[in-house]
């Protein structure tokens, strides 16, 4: 086990931190974490959650509003800011609860409401939830009981009530340690965080090449970083196919 900037060294240079800096190495993390988490089904994202150390309100939102503290209900504004939803759960009676499927804004905003439509939402056996325009989640027919199920994406510096799952508000990649590694992989299979480190490594090389305007002694180290470009992609292709292949959806055909 080693610290995930030690990986990242690993994969580049030891110089990693000294050539892009902190807000660079985090926004390379958080792309790569995100491309890889929307390979893997709603399913496969839960289940890493459900089965990880963290405590469920960091996953599942119970509340429709929530008007203090650090917090979002599912009907608050921006709600859906920096957030993957899983399930949305509308609940009937007592303790059961019934799935909702997610609808288009538009045949929400248009069709839903009136009655005679082949859109018309109001059977609560077969409810559904969409995305209305100031970020709320709204649910058909309206409900105030309902469970969410979501990942928020990991975002260093950002607030935590749009970054609940993860918790990154006061940290940066670099000062993750060996021992809390497993905590930046929140809603990923531990068989897909190389896969991350890979388009990590992958992304801030291809940084460097195209934006940095190299003196005359960086000649070796992009020649050292080109020669890792053709490896490091070939290994991106094999983990990439066995992640969608275990853990993806079967309509996103063969990756390149």
């Amino acid at each position: 086990m080693i610290a995930p900037i030690e990986k990242i060294q690993a994969l580049t240079t030891e110089d990693v931190e000294t050539l892009f800096g902190e807000d660079v190495l985090n926004s390379c993390f958080e792309e790569s974490f995100k491309f890889v988490n929307n390979l893997i089904t709603d399913e496969s994202c839960y289940e890493a959650l459900s089965t990880s150390d963290l405590e469920s309100d960091r996953y599942k939102t119970a509340d429709k509003n929530v008007t203090v503290g650090t917090t979002l209900g599912w009907n608050n504004d921006d709600y859906l800011k920096n957030r993957r939803i899983l399930y949305v759960n509308r609940r009937l009676s007592g303790s059961t609860y019934i799935e909702s499927s997610k609808i288009s804004s538009n045949t929400a905003a248009t069709s839903t409401t009136i009655n005679g439509s082949i859109f018309y939402e109001d059977d609560p056996y077969t409810p559904k939830y969409y995305a209305s325009n100031d970020g709320k989640l709204e649910i058909l027919p309206a409900s105030t009981d309902a469970h969410v199920f979501y990942m928020t994406y990991p975002k260093f510096g950002m607030a935590n009530k749009f970054n609940e799952t993860h918790g990154l508000a006061g940290s940066n990649f670099s000062s993750i340690q060996k021992e809390a590694e497993h905590t930046l992989f929140y809603g990923l299979p531990i068989q897909a965080r190389e896969l991350v480190y890979i388009q990590m490594a992958l992304n801030l090389i291809q940084y460097y090449m195209s934006d940095f305007v190299h003196e005359e002694e960086d000649t070796e180290l992009s020649n050292l970083l080109a020669a890792q470009v053709g490896s490091l992609d070939r290994e991106r292709k094999e983990h990439l196919q066995f992640v969608v292949s275990t853990f993806g959806n079967s309509q996103l055909g063969e990756m390149k």
